[in-house]
C-alpha cells in the first residue's frame, strides 16, 4: 500500500488531520504557527509522522501535548513558549503523558529568548508511558529544558542543551538510556547514577556531574517553618522530617521530583505541626503524616479557595491529616479542604474534613486512592471529574449541612464531566457511609454525565449505606459497564423525597442484592440486569417490606448504619473499620481490596 501524505496550512487541518489518521501516514506542515496542538487518545500500531514541508521553514507550534497515546513522530518544528504575563515557570510547552512510542526528532525548543532563562517555563515534560524518545532537539533559554518521570525504555540521545537554569530531570525510570548531549555553559543536576537509566558520552562543559548522596533511613528534626522549607530543598529521598508542635503556616513544595519517598509528620502525635496552606506542584514522592491544616477563609476569600492545593505531581500521599475549616459551626463559610489535579498515584488516607464548603476535589488524576476518611459538617462531600483507576472505599460522610436557600444539592460522592469533557474510568465506590444527619437534603452516589458524549465506563459500587431524603441514593448517568451490588438505601425519617437507586443511559448495568424503596430506570438503557433486589417500604406509596423484616434495628440514630444492619446477606454488610474514627491502618489489609492500596503506608 502506497504511503499517505496529508498537506495541512493551519490548525483546524492540522487537529482534523490528527483525528482521522489510521496509522503509517505522513502529515506535511505548511511553515506557519500552528498555536496548541494536541493529540489525545490516539493509540496507534503504525507510527504517524508530523513533520515540517519545508526544513528551512519550520512550523512553529505554542504548545504540545500528548496523552494516551503511541506511534507518533514529530521532527523538524519548533516550539516557541514565551511565559504569558503572570505564568509560572512550572508551565511546560510540551506535555507527553501516559502515552507510548512517541519519537520527537529535531525539535528546537525555545523559550523567550529574551536573554533571562528564569523568566521562561518547562519545555519539556514526559511522565508515564514506555519506549518513548528525543533525539536531535535543541533546548534553548528554559527555567528547566527537560522533566522525565516514571516511564520505561526512554531514549534521550544527541540532544543541544544551552542557556538554561536547569537542565534535564529524571525520577523513577526504567531501561532508558542518556547518551550523546551535549550541555554548553550550564552544570548538570543529575546523578550519573540515577537508577534505571544508562548515561554515556554526556558533554557537560567539563564540569562533572553531582553524585547525590542518598536520604534513606535519615530523620531531620525542625522546629519552625523556616528550618521546613531549608529540610526540605535538601532532601534527596528516604528522609523523615519530623516536626515539633507548632505553627507552620504555608508550606510549598515546587519541583521536587524524589524517587525514594520522604515522609513529613508530627513528633508528636498528640501534639501536631499545623498549616494553614500547602501547595505540592511538580513533585514526586512525598507523605504527609499527622498534621493538621486549619484554614478559615480571609474577609473576601472566595469559598473555592483551597487549603491544599495538589498539582501535576506523583506519589504525593496525605495520611492521619485534620483538615478543618474554620470550625464556627458554619461551613457556609469556608473553602475547600484539599484540591487534586493533573496528577498520579495520590492517597488520602484515615483523614478527617470537617466544617468545609466542599471537602475534597480530584481532577484528571489516575491511581487515586481515597481510603477510610471522615467527612462531617460540610455543604459538599467527595468531588470526582475525569479520574481513572480509583478507589473510594471505606469512609464515612455524615452531618451534612447544604445552603439549600442557595439552591445547594450536595453530594456525599459525585462523579462529573462539565468542562472536562472526559468520562471516568475503573472507578470503586466500596464500603462507604453516608447519612445526612439532621439537616437534609444530599444526596449519595451521583454518578453525572452532563456532557452525553463523555461518558463514563467500569464502574463497581459495592456495599455503601445511604440513608437521606434525597432522590439519588445511587445514580449514574451515562456509564458503560457497571456493578451495582449489595448496597442499601434508605430514607431519612420524615424525608421530603423517597431514595433510589437510579440508572440512567447507561450500558451493561448489574443491579443486585441491594435493598431500596425505589429501583427506576430510563427507557435509554441496554444491557440492564436487575435480581434479587429487595423493595424496601415506600412511605410515600405505601408499598414494599417493612423495614423491621429487613434490618435487626431500626432504631440506633440518625449517625449509625447499626440502625441499617441487613438480617441477610443483600444489601450493606456493617464491618468495623468505616471512618477515621475506626479506621485501622496497622489490620487494613484484612479487607483484600484494599489491602495492597495501603500497604506500603505504614508510617513509623
Amino acid at each position: 500500500m502506497p504511503a499517505i501524505t496529508i498537506k495541512v496550512s493551519n490548525a483546524a487541518q492540522l487537529a482534523a488531520a490528527i483525528k482521522s489518521v489510521k496509522g503509517g501516514e505522513t502529515i506535511l506542515l505548511a511553515a506557519g504557527d500552528y498555536g496548541v496542538v494536541s493529540i489525545k487518545g490516539r493509540m496507534l500500531a503504525d507510527t504517524v509522522t508530523i513533520k515540517s514541508a519545508d526544513g528551512a521553514n519550520d512550523a512553529r507550534f505554542s504548545d504540545l501535548r500528548i496523552d494516551r497515546s503511541s506511534g507518533f513522530r514529530v521532527e523538524d518544528i519548533d516550539v516557541n513558549r514565551p511565559l504569558k504575563s503572570g505564568e509560572a515557570t512550572f508551565l511546560q510547552a510540551a506535555y507527553v503523558s501516559s502515552s507510548s512510542n512517541i519519537q520527537l526528532v529535531g525539535i528546537d525548543f525555545r523559550g523567550s529568548m529574551d536573554g533571562n532563562a528564569k523568566n521562561d517555563g518547562v519545555a519539556l515534560r514526559i511522565t508515564g508511558g514506555s519506549g518513548n524518545t528525543v533525539t536531535g532537539s535543541t533546548f534553548e533559554q528554559w527555567n528547566q529544558a527537560a522533566l522525565f518521570a516514571d516511564t520505561k525504555g526512554l531514549i534521550v540521545e544527541g540532544n543541544s542543551v544551552t542557556g538554561v537554569v536547569k537542565t534535564f530531570a529524571f525520577t523513577s525510570l526504567q531501561d532508558s538510556v542518556v547518551a550523546g548531549n551535549s550541555f554548553v555553559g550550564v552544570k548538570p543536576e543529575w546523578s550519573p547514577t540515577t537508577g534505571g537509566v544508562t548515561f554515556r558520552d554526556n558533554s557537560v562543559g567539563g564540569i562533572a556531574a553531582p553524585v547525590i548522596e542518598s536520604g534513606i533511613g535519615k530523620s531531620i528534626a525542625v522546629a519552625n517553618a523556616a528550618q521546613l522549607a531549608a529540610a526540605i530543598a535538601k532532601v534527596t529521598g528516604g528522609e523523615t522530617i519530623l516536626l515539633a508542635a507548632g505553627d507552620y503556616g504555608s508550606l510549598s513544595v515546587m519541583n521536587k521530583l524524589l524517587t525514594a519517598t520522604v515522609t513529613i509528620k508530627s513528633a508528636d502525635s498528640v501534639h501536631d505541626a499545623v498549616f494553614a496552606n500547602i501547595r505540592v506542584h511538580n513533585s514526586s514522592g512525598f507523605v504527609f503524616s499527622d498534621i493538621d491544616v486549619h484554614r478559615p477563609l480571609a474577609a473576601g476569600e472566595p469559598d473555592w479557595t483551597q487549603a491544599v492545593y495538589v498539582s501535576n505531581s506523583k506519589r504525593i500521599d496525605f495520611v492521619g491529616v485534620d483538615f478543618t475549616g474554620s470550625l464556627d459551626n458554619n461551613p457556609w463559610n469556608d473553602g475547600v479542604g484539599l484540591r487534586v489535579a493533573y496528577s498520579q498515584d495520590f492517597r488520602v488516607v484515615d483523614s478527617t474534613f470537617a466544617q468545609w464548603n466542599n471537602a475534597a476535589t480530584f481532577e484528571h488524576v489516575d491511581r487515586l486512592a481515597v481510603i477510610g476518611n471522615s467527612v462531617t459538617d460540610v455543604r459538599e462531600g467527595l468531588d470526582f471529574a475525569a479520574v481513572h483507576d480509583v478507589t473510594i472505599a471505606q469512609n464515612r460522610l455524615f452531618g451534612f449541612d447544604p445552603n439549600l436557600a442557595a439552591g445547594d444539592h450536595s453530594d456525599s460522592i459525585q462523579f462529573w464531566n462539565a468542562g472536562v469533557n472526559e468520562g471516568s474510568t475503573h472507578v470503586v465506590i466500596r464500603d462507604n457511609v453516608m447519612m445526612q444527619g439532621a439537616n437534609g437534603g444530599i444526596h449519595g452516589i451521583l454518578i453525572g454525565a452532563e456532557n452525553p458524549l463523555a461518558r463514563h465506563s467500569d464502574f463497581v459500587i459495592e456495599n455503601n449505606l445511604y440513608n437521606g431524603d434525597a432522590r439519588h441514593g445511587i445514580s449514574i448517568y451515562g456509564v458503560d459497564g457497571a456493578v451495582i451490588r449489595g448496597n442499601t438505601v434508605t430514607t431519612a425519617v420524615g424525608g421530603y423525597l423517597e431514595a433510589g437507586i437510579n440508572i440512567n443511559r447507561s450500558t451493561g448495568v448489574l443491579v443486585e442484592n441491594n435493598i431500596t424503596p425505589l429501583l427506576l430506570q430510563d427507557g435509554a438503557n441496554t444491557g440492564l440486569t436487575m435480581r434479587g433486589n429487595i423493595d424496601l417500604w415506600d412511605s410515600k406509596q405505601k408499598t414494599g417490606v417493612a423495614l423491621d423484616q429487613v434490618f435487626e434495628k431500626t432504631t440506633a440514630g440518625l449517625f449509625s448504619e447499626a440502625a441499617y444492619d441487613s438480617r441477610s446477606a443483600t444489601g450493606f454488610q456493617a464491618f468495623n473499620g468505616i471512618g477515621a474514627e475506626y479506621f485501622d491502618l496497622g489490620n487494613a489489609g484484612t479487607h483484600g481490596h484494599i489491602g495492597s492500596l495501603v500497604a506500603n503506608l505504614m508510617i513509623a
